[in-house]
């Protein structure tokens, strides 16, 4: 570690401050440049995060099981003929309808 290290650091952190109260300022117009904002996080960003992780991991959990389904239908061959009488049927009707 450097001397100068600790200033560096602190100086970091005041621009970061900056850029950061920038942003804010831009996003609330009607308060004055010279006002600090703080913006907590309110229970309803919480939640909707919460609930966009949730939803990312249970698709995720979906697609492993479909494809895991999926290769097992492949490799086993009295699933794989079922398989494929079941898509020559949605085919054959696919063709009736047009």
């Amino acid at each position: 570690m450097g001397i100068y290290d600790k200033y560096k650091k602190k100086i970091n952190e005041e621009q970061d401050f900056k850029k950061e109260q920038k942003k804010l300022h831009k996003k609330h117009d009607k308060i004055p440049e010279d006002t600090v904002i703080i913006e907590k996080n309110g229970t309803m960003k919480i939640i909707a995060g919460l609930l966009r992780t949730i939803i990312r991991k249970l698709f995720g959990l979906i697609v492993i099981a479909l494809a895991t389904i999926g290769i097992l239908t492949l490799i086993y061959p009295e699933t794989r003929a079922a398989f494929f009488n079941v898509i020559q049927m949605i085919k054959a009707d696919l063709f009736h309808l047009i």
